[in-house]
């Protein structure tokens, strides 16, 4: 009986201890599911941050044309040297300073 007895107590720890790796496995999975739903909320916001910088920069750039090797008289501006020097060489294009 003694030997019985010893075998279920066993059982019962066994059981007791997949019941609690059964509850730890369903904690770790609802907090996978919470990092999953920050990482790819944080990887949006990623994105869109990456997509604003582009953005601006193409802006800043836009306004930002450089032109080197022109010479400039003093009373000359910049204004009135670059669409010259554009039709000298034959580059055809609507300028707006």
């Amino acid at each position: 009986m003694k030997n019985i007895t010893e075998k279920w107590s066993n059982v019962e720890e066994i059981q007791n201890g997949y019941a609690r790796i059964r509850e730890e496995n369903a904690i770790m999975r609802e907090e996978i599911d919470i990092l999953k739903t920050v990482t790819e909320k944080q990887s949006n916001e990623m994105e869109t941050m990456k997509s604003t910088i582009l953005d601006l920069q193409a802006r800043s750039m836009r306004d930002n044309v450089l032109f080197h090797n022109i010479k400039e008289a003093k009373e000359e501006s910049c204004e009135q040297k670059v669409p010259k020097v554009l039709a000298e060489n034959k580059y055809e294009s609507e300028l707006s300073f």
